[in-house]
């Protein structure tokens, strides 16, 4: 039996906990400019906009939005940064 190639991961989603700003700060920019590093494009949630405009001081172009369904049906890896109701919630 053969195994097939695996194929390059190009999208990764990010759902982040509700509300929270200020422990994301450091962490984000440095997870997403290692993602576009490796030509991996970081994706959030639509609804994450005005905050993601918060968290960096300027918002990489290369990243997009898309809605949950978007990211279910095109990411390659879905990453949640938050506690377990954001992993449970993500989940359903």
């Amino acid at each position: 039996m053969s195994l097939a190639k695996k194929s390059k991961m190009e999208r990764v989603t990010l759902i982040l906990k509700p509300e929270i700003i200020n422990e994301l700060r450091s962490l984000l920019p440095n997870l997403t400019a290692w993602l576009m590093r490796r030509k991996v494009i970081p994706c959030f949630l639509s609804h994450e906009k005005e905050r993601i405009a918060k968290i960096f001081s300027k918002p990489p172009n290369k990243i997009e939005f898309c809605s949950m369904e978007e990211a279910q049906k095109s990411s390659d890896l879905i990453i949640t940064l938050g506690g377990d109701g954001t992993l449970i919630g993500t989940a359903r």
